[in-house]
């Protein structure tokens, strides 16, 4: 080698690389601008380098984050299987055992002489309809965890008992347009965008602050399209990132949801014209 020039693959203040010139037949040596100008080639490379570096980074980080999300979503379902059993066979037989000697007691309040009997007997009625209150909620709450209507009757009947489940402690009106599908779709399917209006429905009444939502159920060739549709205070779309952590969980979650069953999810919102979450997913039948 007659003449060798190497200049330094800079990025910031960090040298990643080299890149070098040589000359194997005699000649005269590389001047000051031949070195300029092959440091310029090498900033734009180390440029070109770092950038594609930081590209599949975010990417890695990315795919890790949706992978992190996907399970979040299948240990969610595990969690509400398991605590909708431990109602129904613990907590649930212990209120019917704990009726059931209330109820006994009730039966002998007869035989207990006054003053007793009438300082009794309202304290236990009062018992005997907390417990039937308390009954009714774990009824309540485990038909939120694992919705017996889903599996039964399918996604549109379980959208309408979730409506009136819900209207009266939410806050906003909602109103469902959507007609029976030919055939049922996939329990999968169904799961998922039954998931996904429900955490819709919670970001709107923490949120939204609506007066009205729409829920849109509606079919295109072999497309299912769900639509969340809220009269709220909207965002700007692109400020997602300035969300709180549970809330770009729940949008995140909501768009993994989706991508299982071969859909996807977008939001659309405009500040002071409300927000559209659409979910669009394969027509995929129940077996």
């Amino acid at each position: 080698i007659y003449s060798l020039l190497i200049v330094p693959l800079r990025v910031q203040d960090r040298i990643i690389g080299t890149l070098g010139l040589s000359r194997d037949a005699p000649g005269s040596p590389y001047t000051a601008d031949q070195e300029r100008f092959l440091q310029q080639i090498a900033d734009r490379a180390a440029l070109f380098i770092e950038n594609a570096r930081l590209f599949e980074e975010v990417k890695q980080q990315s795919t890790h984050l949706r992978a992190l999300t996907r399970r979040l979503a299948e240990v969610q379902e595990i969690e509400r299987s398991a605590l909708a059993r431990e109602l129904h066979d613990q907590v649930g037989q212990n209120l019917t055992g704990l009726d059931l000697n209330l109820t006994i007691i009730q039966g002998q309040l007869a035989s207990v002489p006054e003053p007793g009997r009438t300082f009794i007997k309202p304290r236990l009625d009062d018992s005997l309809a907390l417990v039937e209150e308390m009954g009714e909620r774990i009824r309540n709450l485990m038909g939120e965890l694992i919705p017996p209507v889903l599996d039964d009757y399918g996604l549109i009947a379980a959208l309408q008992w979730y409506r009136r489940k819900i209207a009266s402690r939410m806050g906003f009106t909602i109103t469902i347009r959507a007609k029976e599908l030919a055939t049922r779709l996939a329990a999968p399917t169904e799961q998922a965008l039954f998931r996904i209006t429900q955490e819709a429905l919670t970001n709107v009444a923490r949120h939204a602050q609506a007066s009205a939502v729409t829920l849109t159920v509606e079919t295109e060739g072999s497309t299912v399209c769900l639509i969340i549709a809220d009269n709220g205070l909207g965002f700007v779309s692109t400020g997602i990132g300035q969300k709180t952590t549970r809330e770009r969980w729940g949008l995140m979650m909501m768009a993994e949801r989706a991508k299982s069953v071969g859909g996807q999810c977008h939001i659309e919102s405009t500040p002071g014209q409300g927000t559209r979450v659409v979910v669009e997913v394969p027509y995929s039948e129940t077996a």
